[in-house]
């Protein structure tokens, strides 16, 4: 597996503990300083040890939303660099704001995923979205359209006596789809989705399939 950030991904574990511990200290000092509903949160708690984290107590969809717009930030409004919006219980709105530091970490996160997966230049990453119209505090109606490409020229497979040989791959899958998100209850949700799904293996045209899919899956938060 490869590292993007050796220094802090091969630590030993004494002493990466000791600095996660050390920035969570920092990082519960500046909410109590800077955000009034952790102070009320927090209290008078201190973290000792890593073991003290189940003492935490956990931020919830409707403090964001009851603090709406920006009273959750820990810095002023001027070193907010991106502003994110959603929609939170009973479709009240709240707001995520990010520095050019959160978005920098954000990035670097991201990178060590993607280092440890051995992603190359030479590899295609695809990212979806669904667009979503609320016709209802609590129903969405969910539009689907997406092209994905997976190639390599990294891939190898086993012949009939077990020999690897060298086989690249060229992927590419295309969808088109209508869904809907319904909040049954609070933190319960119904997802539907129907979409066309075609596959094309550009390398192994005995690979190619298309066909329609429905899937449907209901979601706990807790």
């Amino acid at each position: 597996m490869s590292c993007f950030d050796p220094a802090h991904e091969t630590m030993n574990r004494d002493d990466l503990a000791q600095l996660q511990l050390e920035r969570l200290q920092a990082l519960l000092a500046r909410l109590k300083r800077n955000v009034r509903r952790y102070r009320e949160l927090l209290g008078d708690l201190r973290l000792e040890t890593l073991d003290d984290l189940a003492r935490l107590p956990l931020t919830q969809p409707e403090d964001l939303v009851n603090a709406f717009p920006y009273g959750m930030f820990a810095l002023p409004l001027r070193e907010v660099t991106r502003l994110h919006s959603a929609v939170g219980p009973d479709g009240r709105p709240l707001v995520i704001g990010h520095t050019r530091n959160d978005l920098c970490q954000w990035g670097r996160l991201v990178a060590r995923q993607l280092a440890a997966a051995d992603v190359t230049a030479a590899d295609v990453i695809q990212t979806g979205f669904e667009p979503a119209i609320a016709l209802t505090k609590r129903f969405y109606v969910i539009g689907l359209a997406g092209f994905e490409n997976w190639r390599s020229d990294k891939a190898y497979m086993a012949d009939s006596t077990g020999a690897a040989y060298k086989a690249p791959i060229d992927f590419r899958d295309y969808a088109l789809g209508l869904g809907f998100d319904w909040e049954m209850l609070d933190r319960v949700g119904l997802h539907v989705r129907g979409k066309w799904m075609k596959h094309d293996d550009i390398e192994f045209s005995a690979n190619n399939w298309q066909t329609p899919m429905l899937s449907a899956e209901v979601k706990m938060w807790f």
